[in-house]
This record gives structure tokens, C-alpha cells and sequence, in this order.
């Protein structure tokens, strides 16, 4: 897993577990313990990451 640079590693780690808990979901809602609030995140599956877009510009990378 990644993050952009506007994501805490944090988020980042709560996005992946999410994503995976829900079996891959294309939209997921995020906890972020950086500011307390859930956002939503729009995930696409590419050839060989996932990458999930959202809250205020967040964007984390699952293999």
C-alpha cells in the first residue's frame, strides 16, 4: 500500500482494511483519525493497483 502526499499513512491503512473488508467495493466510507471525519473514496481496480480517490484530494495505492 501507498499514499499520495495530501494522505496520512493512517488513512491510507484504514482505506486498505476497508477496501478489503468490504471485498473490493468501488465506493467505500473511510475513517480518518487525522481529522475525525469519514469520507468517501472512490476505488478503480488498474492491471496492477487499486487506487482509491477521495476526501480532500486523498489517494492511496493497493496492490
Amino acid at each position: 500500500m501507498a499514499a499520495g502526499p495530501d494522505t496520512s499513512c493512517s488513512f491510507a491503512l484504514n482505506t486498505a482494511r476497508e477496501w478489503v473488508d468490504t471485498s473490493g467495493g468501488n465506493r467505500i466510507q473511510v475513517y480518518s483519525p487525522a481529522t475525525r471525519q469519514s469520507y468517501t473514496m472512490k476505488c478503480s481496480l488498474g492491471s496492477a493497483l487499486t487506487t482509491c480517490r477521495g476526501g480532500k484530494g486523498a489517494v492511496v495505492y493497493i496492490p
